[in-house]
C-alpha cells in the first residue's frame, strides 16, 4: 500500500474507473486497496474542474457508480468522509492509515509534509 500511495502521489494519479472495477472484481469486503483507490476517485471528483458544465464524473465513473453494489457504497462514503475531513488528499499523509501492522509494531514517525500544519 505504501508503494502504491507513493506512486500515485509522485505521479499525481487518481484511480480510473477500470482500475477500481478490476480491484472490486478480484477482492471481497472492505480492504485498504479498495478504500484507497475509491478515495482517490472521490478526491478527483471533488477537486478537479468539471469536464463540462455540471459534469463532475467521467462517463466511465458514472457507469461504474450506476452499477451499484460495494463500489457505489464505498464511493459515496469516500465523498462524505472527504467532505467532512476537509477534503484531505488520500495520497498524502501518514502511511499507517493505509496498512496493517500484523507484527504489532507501528511505523516510525515520519516528518510532516510541508503543507501540513503542526
Amino acid at each position: 500500500m505504501d508503494l502504491c500511495r507513493t506512486y500515485y502521489r509522485i505521479h499525481s494519479m487518481t484511480a480510473p474507473a477500470y482500475r477500481i472495477e478490476y480491484i472490486y472484481a478480484f477482492t471481497t469486503g472492505s480492504n485498504h486497496m479498495r478504500n484507497f483507490l475509491v478515495s482517490t476517485a472521490a478526491f478527483r471528483s471533488l477537486c478537479d474542474a468539471p469536464t463540462s458544465p455540471d459534469e463532475y464524473l467521467s462517463g466511465s465513473m458514472k457507469d461504474l457508480v450506476i452499477k451499484g453494489g460495494d463500489v457505489t457504497n464505498d464511493f459515496t462514503t469516500a465523498l462524505i468522509k472527504l467532505s467532512k475531513d476537509g477534503i484531505v488528499d488520500p495520497r498524502r499523509g501518514p502511511n499507517c492509515v493505509w496498512h496493517e501492522h500484523s507484527d504489532g509494531k507501528f511505523c516510525a514517525k515520519q516528518p510532516g509534509e510541508a503543507y501540513v500544519d503542526v
